[in-house]
């Protein structure tokens, strides 16, 4: 079972209990050992551009960001735990794209949520082969599923 931690750092109204539905949902997906844990923090577009500009060279607003644990930077907490990393949404913009794609908001932060668990698992879609870009998409449409 992965660990959460959710930081507010911009206003969001999705209950934490949605947000933990849709990590277990993902986590039967895709089983990661021991105890993983991930931050997720919701933030303003400022702060995901500065982040976007930083670490991808993409002066934008983007809608997730996610950030895997290096072993470097991250303190490990005890009891086995393995950080797994961080991931960053938009507020602002996962309201604008539930609102584009007609779909409540719970759901585009679940998509935006289960699509930075999968980068945090190790699946890419950019910088990879198509069949690996489709295995990232067939695990982030399973986890979904379970969802409904």
């Amino acid at each position: 079972m992965i660990i959460l931690e959710v930081n507010r750092l911009a206003p969001l109204p999705v209950a934490n209990s949605w947000l933990k539905t849709v990590v277990d949902a993902f986590n039967r997906v895709v089983v990661i050992p021991g105890r993983p844990q991930v931050s997720l923090v919701f933030v303003d577009k400022n702060s995901i551009k500065k982040l976007n500009r930083l670490y991808r060279r993409q002066n934008r607003p983007t809608d997730v960001l996610s950030f895997t644990d290096d072993g470097d930077d991250f303190i490990q907490p005890a009891e086995e735990r393995i950080t797994l990393g961080e991931i960053v949404i938009c507020s602002e913009i996962a309201k604008d794209q539930a609102r584009q794609f007609k779909q409540p908001l719970k759901w585009e932060v679940a998509r935006l949520i289960i699509h930075g668990l999968a980068h945090l698992a190790g699946f890419d879609h950019e910088n990879c082969s198509k069949e690996a870009a489709q295995e990232m998409l067939t695990v982030e449409r399973r986890a979904l599923e379970l969802l409904k």
